[in-house]
């Protein structure tokens, strides 16, 4: 069989002008994944070398003299004044048969290659051999965007509106609520009204609801009604009469003077210096919605699959059920099953193992395909970056903190019952990681949040495509039809192509990121809500910046203290029953679906878990499986290296 490789290859532009350059390859191989085609994009200045290597793979075995590897480039000057504005080395990037041939070989596996384009074409430059193919000029202007970024990096948090965080900022330019916001609601029998304010507190005495229900109240008034297909009228009336009764969180009421908290919003620069820096050095989305009025589970999914399955609410223990063991299935299958059509080691996940035990388990490794031992530990984020690194796309996970107990305390999702500082601690954290990195000149970061968190938010959510990806029956529990956003949430994009202070007013949601990622990579739409979702490629146009910090402020330390003393709930026994509904059944599939990944994956196997997970009744029962599956895993991953940081692996992510 033949070996599977990859070399890494950055592009120079030996032209006197600024230029867009592509670059496709092609190799023939198709048994396995390395075979395929991909393709990258440049802007480079006169005489610029791109900062980071991009990987190619290819094979190198017995079987590959029966393989060729083809390439096909495109140069066009960002400032053309004749009516010839671009150049490619054959008619058409869809025929691969045209291109030109130049066959990576043994010699080529890990090395670090440098391509030329030059006024007269374009040099392959391999350590088997070099070749330089000539450009034809093309009538027009170029169809297929450029994109400015090699590497995209996303950063989800939990759980907060964009009213919360940014409406008393002070940024110039975004669409916020002001002290005139208000709502009404009622309290020990009284009528109370409450306004938008600021400073916001450091953490809620009780989690706001954000269930499908919660969301419809909120958005609609108290005691508005979803009838399945028709979604009342939003007017942004009932978060704080919801706040005042739903306990849908099971943390308990919050009292009357608690209830206008809701309606309260950071003072950005001084509480959260990390995200308010970040706003004024790149640019701030201020009509990026959640993906459907739900709450984080199927929210989360929609960044990773544009689509939630037809989950509208959090899993409960029979939904879970369906999914334990090999994790949830989508009819069009995830992002990262999309970009693994195109080779080995184009994705890798990340989570912050700063916190609980508990809190570590990552959300997105409930998906199929998506395993727990191929997480790797954000404590090796930098050094992994400062290698070659051949993974285009990474997502990242916080660490949720104790989910268990309903707290959320000493994780760094921002949860609004944790509070604020570890969340700010992990943006610092991921930013300066890719500032610092060789990767940063092509790089783009996108930080967003799942969902609202029950906070108050001005805008009204419009409506939306639905995803149309016919998902299996059993997971809809209100008959929701997907063609109303969410509550609006906040989003920041960074790169240092992204003019400083930038606002977007573009409608934007989770599947947003899924439509960028596979026009980025050319891998075609999901679902038709990624299909007709707009893009963040736009923001990302500019010459590459000098004046981007390489270092953001620390988090606000007193906040730490002030969420130690403002969250007087006390630990749920370990003898608590287990409730219906909510995260503790996703964590918990997470669990068994882990489980069954480190057994021999056998009937058997699949019977015993299934029996145990039939006799979790309470939250002790539940940490005690979780830590012991967490524990296993990571003994796993230890000694098996292909899931642990061997970089220069094309069968790892």
């Amino acid at each position: 069989m033949p070996d599977a490789q990859q070399a890494f290859i950055r592009m120079q532009n030996s032209t006197a002008a600024t230029c867009c350059i592509r670059l496709y390859h092609w190799n023939g191989a198709l048994w396995n994944r390395a075979g395929g085609m991909e393709s990258f994009s440049w802007v480079l200045g006169p005489g610029e070398t791109s900062s980071n290597e991009v990987a190619v793979h290819f094979d190198s075995g017995v079987e590959s003299l029966f393989v060729r590897d083809y390439w096909w480039a495109s140069l066009s000057p960002i400032e053309e004044p004749t009516s010839v504005t671009w150049y490619a080395s054959a008619a058409d990037p869809a025929l691969p048969a045209t291109w030109d041939e130049n066959k990576l070989e043994s010699a080529d596996a890990g090395a670090n290659l440098v391509f030329t384009a030059s006024e007269s074409g374009y040099q392959v430059n391999l350590n088997s051999g070099s070749k330089t193919f000539a450009w034809r000029p093309m009538g027009g202007r170029m169809s297929v965007p450029c994109y400015n970024f090699t590497n995209v990096f996303v950063l989800m948090l939990e759980n907060h509106s964009f009213d919360n965080i940014f409406a008393f900022s002070g940024i110039p330019g975004i669409a916020a609520a002001t002290n005139a916001d208000t709502n009404s609601y009622m309290s020990g029998g009284q009528s109370f009204t409450a306004n938008v304010s600021s400073p916001a507190p450091a953490s809620m005495p009780t989690d706001p609801g954000h269930e499908f229900l919660d969301v419809v109240e909120q958005l609609c008034g108290q005691g508005a009604h979803y009838v399945s297909g028709n979604y009342p009228a939003v007017n942004n009336s009932g978060f704080a009469a919801n706040y005042a009764t739903s306990n849908s969180e099971k943390t308990g009421l919050p009292s009357s003077a608690q209830v206008a908290d809701l309606m309260a919003c950071f003072n950005t620069a001084t509480q959260l210096p990390v995200t308010y820096t970040l706003a004024k050095e790149f640019a701030v989305c201020d009509h990026w919605f959640s993906s459907l009025p739900g709450p984080t589970w199927p929210n989360r999914y929609f960044i990773h699959c544009a689509s939630s399955a037809g989950l509208d609410d959090s899993p409960t223990s029979d939904q879970m059920a369906a999914w334990a063991i090999t994790g949830l299935e989508f009819p069009h299958g995830s992002l990262y099953d999309r970009i693994d059509t195109l080779a080995a080691g184009t994705w890798r996940i990340y989570h912050d193992p700063t916190g609980p035990e508990i809190g570590k388990l990552p959300q997105v490794t409930s998906i199929k395909n998506i395993s727990m031992l191929e997480v790797c530990s954000l404590d090796d984020f930098a050094a992994d970056l400062s290698r070659p690194y051949p993974w285009r796309y990474t997502f990242i996970e916080p660490n949720f903190g104790d989910t268990l107990n309903n707290t959320y305390q000493g994780g760094s999702s921002q949860h609004p019952m944790d509070g604020v500082a570890g969340g700010e601690g992990l943006i610092k954290r991921v930013y300066e990681a890719i500032r610092n990195s060789p990767l940063w000149n092509e790089s783009l970061l996108i930080i967003t949040y799942d969902e609202h968190g029950g906070f108050y938010d001005s805008a009204r959510p419009g409506l939306c495509n639905a995803p149309e990806d016919h998902p299996a029956a059993g997971l809809n529990s209100h008959g929701f039809d997907f063609t109303q956003l969410g509550v609006r949430v906040p989003a920041i994009v960074v790169s240092p192509r992204v003019a400083q202070g930038a606002i977007s007013q573009s409608i934007y949601d989770h599947s947003s990121v899924v439509a960028t990622v596979t026009g980025w990579l050319g891998l075609g739409s999901l679902t038709a809500r990624d299909a007709n979702a707009n893009t963040l490629t736009a923001l990302v146009h500019g010459p590459v910046r000098s004046d981007c910090p390489s270092a953001l402020p620390n988090p606000v330390a007193e906040s730490v203290a002030t969420v130690a003393a403002s969250v007087a709930k006390p630990a749920t026994s370990d003898r608590a029953a287990l409730p219906e509904g909510g995260n503790h059944w996703g964590f918990l599939s997470i669990t068994a679906k882990t489980d069954y990944e480190l057994s021999a994956q056998t009937p058997a196997d699949e019977a015993r878990i299934r029996q145990k997970l039939a006799g979790i009744h309470t939250v002790g029962q539940a940490r005690e499986y979780a830590l012991e599956v967490r524990l296993r895993a990571h003994a796993y991953r230890a000694t098996h290296p292909q899931f642990g940081h061997a970089v220069n692996s094309a069968s790892s992510k």
